[in-house]
């Protein structure tokens, strides 16, 4: 139940973040904001789940499921955080507290997803080792290079340069 009520709240957040930036920024930057962490981070599950079978999301907890077997809610967990980085970023004129706010979200709902059994590590991986509340280091690390990545490449594109006056 717990899940279900996770997998709600982050597709729902989502689709209004997306609400947000279409209203605000239109629908070719907001495709390019939500598009391009989305993609990645698809990416970046299938790759390391495949790879390292460290983690695995418990069968028929989520409704929506991405090829890969990779969960919907969990792919819009990954763009919320970039979402809310950049807008922190804008805000405050910082690349650095912009991925900080993006880790964060991570940092904070990381513990609780273990507790609540939304994804479970396991330890088949010598880079699991080490772990904070639970979740192995690598994790924090993974996210730490994926929300910087992600406004770098945001703030340093082209399209986003020609518009900066308007963001």
């Amino acid at each position: 139940m717990i899940t279900q009520l996770f997998e709600a709240a982050a597709i729902g957040s989502c689709a209004g973040a997306m609400a947000h930036s279409y209203k605000s920024r239109g629908l070719k930057r907001t495709l390019l904001l939500f598009s391009l962490p989305f993609l990645v981070a698809w990416g970046v599950e299938a790759f390391y789940m495949w790879w390292s079978h460290g983690y695995f999301y418990p069968a028929g907890s989520y409704a929506l499921w991405l090829p890969g077997g990779f969960p919907l809610a969990i792919a819009c967990g990954w763009v919320l955080a970039v979402y809310v980085g950049f807008l922190v970023m804008q805000r405050f004129r910082s690349f650095k507290l912009g991925v900080l706010a993006g880790v964060g979200i991570d940092a904070v709902l990381e513990p609780l997803a273990l507790y609540f059994n939304f994804w479970v590590w396991t330890t088949s991986n010598p880079l699991q080792q080490i772990t904070y509340f639970g979740a192995p280091l690598i994790n924090a690390l993974v996210w730490l290079l994926f929300v910087s990545v992600m406004l770098f490449m945001i703030r340093k594109s082209g399209k986003l340069k020609r518009l900066k006056n308007e963001w």
